[in-house]
């Protein structure tokens, strides 16, 4: 069981640390990639240290509203992400192997699963049905923490590259590295802690409030798993036009074509199962009832399965894109020889 438990906690960050580094061609060393996935887990402790106090202070707070603002924001947004920020920007970009923009984007990722990771498995320990918690937190948490870590990827690489130009841009860039993260982070919690607050009251809470609050985290994981995804894409064509910064430390060339065949072919498998997957989950809710977790959960079973499908089906999507665009260009560079 302990075995089982490891696994599920292990295999979502690492199926998506796997895809981020495949993504942009293995340019960075194996060393600094799990250096940071450690480094990310050991910081996990240090944010449980920080959020404590701050938790009992937030929790004295009288007015609901105030005391869940404050919890998402204050209690858990920033603490969270400025531990994360402070090993991305102090020790993962000092390395000797960050030239490009887009490995800032691919080290912040790998520090983020890593307190996703080890956050994930104190959970599934803690967990009656960690079964259950490990599919959830596989769809909502770990991804999460992922779309956090590229918005601050995004602007640690656009202050890589202002840095050369413009100091104060530069300095903007950093500090949007971490805001924009922290509200990110926020606002995913905010609905999630407003829920429990109302169901903490002497009287059941409003079923339109709890519907409103559903569909306002469905909302934020939708639109912020957008623009995160947007903004890897554009880190992307920012670093392929950087000539400056093509000059790869570390890189696999020359795979054999068998490999680079299966590689695709693992892509295409694994994105098509994960976006068919995700598709099935967010449409179960429409068509049974969700029999145990939270009541809220069991009151609008379609809009929560449908939110917690948003960020694996568009991780999915990205998979098999990245699949078929290796597949392709396996079919010409084929033909060309």
């Amino acid at each position: 069981m302990s075995l089982a438990i490891a696994i599920a906690a292990v295999i979502p960050g690492l199926l998506l640390l796997v895809y981020f580094n495949a993504r942009q061609d293995y340019h960075l060393s194996a060393e600094i990639v799990w250096t940071s996935v450690l480094l990310g887990a050991a910081t996990s402790i240090l944010a449980v240290v920080v959020e404590l106090p701050l938790d009992l202070a937030i929790r004295q707070i009288d007015d609901r509203l105030a005391q869940s603002l404050a919890r998402a924001f204050l209690g858990t947004g920033l603490p969270e992400e400025a531990c994360k920020y402070l090993i991305v920007v102090w020790i993962a970009l000092r390395h000797e192997d960050y030239e490009r923009p887009v490995d800032a984007l691919v080290l912040a990722v790998a520090v983020a699963l890593g307190f996703a990771t080890f956050e994930n498995l104190l959970y599934l320990v803690k967990s009656d049905d960690w079964g259950r918690t490990a599919a959830a937190r596989a769809m909502t948490a770990v991804p999460s923490h992922v779309i956090n870590a590229m918005l601050m990827g995004y602007f640690l690489g656009l202050a890589h590259l202002a840095s050369r130009r413009a100091r104060l841009r530069a300095a903007l860039f950093r500090v949007l590295a971490l805001a924009a993260p922290t509200l990110n982070h926020g606002a995913y919690d905010l609905p999630l802690f407003l829920i429990d607050t109302l169901n903490q009251g002497s009287q059941p809470p409003p079923e339109a409030a709890l519907l409103h609050l559903i569909l306002g985290f469905a909302l934020i994981i939708g639109v912020g798993s957008l623009l995160a995804l947007a903004a890897w894409y554009d880190l992307l064509e920012r670093d392929a036009a950087d000539a400056a910064a093509n000059r790869p430390a570390f890189t696999i060339r020359g795979l054999p074509a068998p490999l680079r065949r299966l590689e695709a072919g693992f892509w295409l498998l694994v994105g098509g199962l994960l976006t068919l997957g995700s598709l099935v989950v967010g449409l179960e809710g429409f068509v049974s009832p969700v029999r145990s977790g939270p009541e809220w959960a069991r009151l609008f079973p379609q809009y929560f399965m449908l939110a917690s499908a948003i960020l694996p089906c568009l991780f999915g999507l990205a998979m098999f894109g990245h699949g078929l665009g290796r597949w392709r260009s396996q079919r010409r560079d084929g033909a060309a020889t």
